[in-house]
């Protein structure tokens, strides 16, 4: 549901009821708030504990442009999709992986400093399979999937990889990202952890309100809509005087 900014209901919301306010949508996609300095943080691991290698790969792709939310997603994730979709070649599937990862931030550190190896095969079957898809449920089971599978991977950065795949490979089904800022924010819950329903509310909650949004902003995109949310609750952090929803 969509609720006015200062209504009463927001702080009776029960948990795990999406909502989300109603803000002045614009089609634009805008930047994340205050996210590079969470990249830094997640390159400045690479560099520290023997990952060169993908940041020196990475930085070849940038050239001489700065590390940053933007650049990482322009430059590299958007171009580097659309490569792999015509090529489907490994080297630029494991670019694309690793720039959501840095995309993501320092909260994907543990994948790099444990050194976890990604199963190709199965990231690459991940992909093809969520494009493809022809439900939210479908991609729940197949984001359920590739979490069991490759370790300190969880929600909130699957979440990140299905959003870039599903957006850039133009699949017919298109989802936002779900960390901790937008699980308080739309569902009242404190961490995502891995509660799949959650995400199954949230996803089906966030297409909802979308199609109703669209029909006076036929522009609006789910990615900026999503960004849109991120970058309201990275401002007002819940519960906040705009948006006092309780949390649990």
């Amino acid at each position: 549901m969509i609720i006015e900014i200062g209504n009463p209901l927001i702080n009776l919301l029960e948990h795990r009821v999406f909502a989300i306010p109603a803000l002045n949508w614009n089609a634009e996609l805008p930047q994340v708030e205050n996210a590079n300095g969470t990249i830094q943080a997640l390159y400045t691991t690479w560099l520290r504990h023997g990952h060169e290698h993908l940041a020196g790969r990475l930085s070849q792709i940038l050239e001489d442009n700065p590390i940053n939310a933007t650049n990482i997603e322009n430059l590299i994730i958007n171009p580097q999709i659309n490569n792999y979709l015509i090529n489907n070649d490994e080297e630029t599937l494991l670019n694309i992986f690793h720039a959501i990862q840095l995309w993501g931030g320092k909260q994907a550190r543990q994948f790099y400093l444990q050194n976890i190896i990604l199963n190709l095969q199965s990231y690459s079957n991940f992909v093809q399979s969520i494009i493809e898809a022809q439900s939210i449920e479908l991609i729940i089971n197949h984001t359920q999937n590739i979490i069991f599978q490759t370790p300190q991977f969880d929600i909130a950065f699957a979440t990140k990889h299905v959003s870039f795949w599903l957006n850039y490979a133009n699949a017919p089904i298109k989802l936002p990202i779900y960390d901790s800022v937008m699980s308080k924010g739309t569902m009242g819950r404190s961490k995502t952890y891995q509660q799949f329903g959650d995400l199954h509310r949230y996803w089906q909650g966030f297409t909802e309100d979308f199609n109703i949004l669209q029909i006076e902003n036929p522009a609006l995109t789910v990615m900026s809509m999503e960004r849109q949310l991120f970058n309201f609750f990275r401002q007002n952090p819940t519960p906040s005087i705009h948006w006092p929803r309780q949390i649990l």
